[in-house]
C-alpha cells in the first residue's frame, strides 16, 4: 500500500510536470511572437533610416552625417541578425524537444 501511493505521488508529479511543460512552451512561443514584433520595429526604423539616407545628397551622405546614419542602420542590422539568431534558438528548444521531454514523461506514467 506504501508503494502504490508513492508511485500514484510520482505520477501526480510527471502530470504537473507534463502542464508546466505544456505553458513553457506556451511561453516559448509567445517569445517567439515578441522577438518577431520588435524585429518588425527595428527593420521599420531602419527602412525609415535608409530612406532619409538616400535622400541625402551625397556630399552628405559621404560626410560625417552619412557615416553616422550608416553606422546606425549597420547596428540595426546587427541587432535583426542577432533577434534571428534568438528565434532558432527558442524554435529548437520550444519544438521537438518539449514534445520529445513529454512524450517521455507519458511513457514513464504508463510503464
Amino acid at each position: 500500500n506504501y508503494f502504490i501511493q508513492i508511485e500514484r505521488n510520482g505520477k501526480k508529479e510527471l502530470e504537473k510536470i507534463i502542464e508546466d511543460l505544456g505553458q513553457l512552451k506556451d511561453d516559448f512561443s509567445e517569445l517567439s511572437t515578441r522577438i518577431e514584433d520588435i524585429k518588425s520595429e527595428i527593420e521599420s526604423v531602419k527602412d525609415e533610416e535608409e530612406e532619409a539616407y538616400d535622400n541625402l545628397p551625397e556630399v552628405f551622405q559621404e560626410g560625417e552625417k552619412g557615416e553616422r546614419m550608416q553606422s546606425a542602420m549597420d547596428s540595426m542590422e546587427t541587432a535583426v541578425d542577432t533577434l534571428d539568431e534568438m528565434a532558432d534558438d527558442i524554435e529548437r528548444l520550444s519544438g521537438d524537444s518539449i514534445d520529445d521531454a513529454i512524450e517521455s514523461i507519458r511513457e514513464a506514467i504508463d510503464a
